[in-house]
């Protein structure tokens, strides 16, 4: 991550913390994250 801007690194950060609450959540939140994420930004995603 030594390259990386601010805003791409706080996106990778956002896109690992919502894989690790996609863990407990049920498995078609899965899909619709999937099919969310082109519209939203990766903060949104997680609030």
């Amino acid at each position: 991550m030594a390259n990386l801007s601010y805003h791409e690194q706080k996106d990778r950060e956002n896109i690992l913390k919502l894989r690790e609450m996609l863990n407990s959540l049920p498995p078609f939140c899965k899909d619709f994250f999937r099919g969310i994420e082109p519209r939203t930004s990766s903060r949104t995603r997680i609030a």
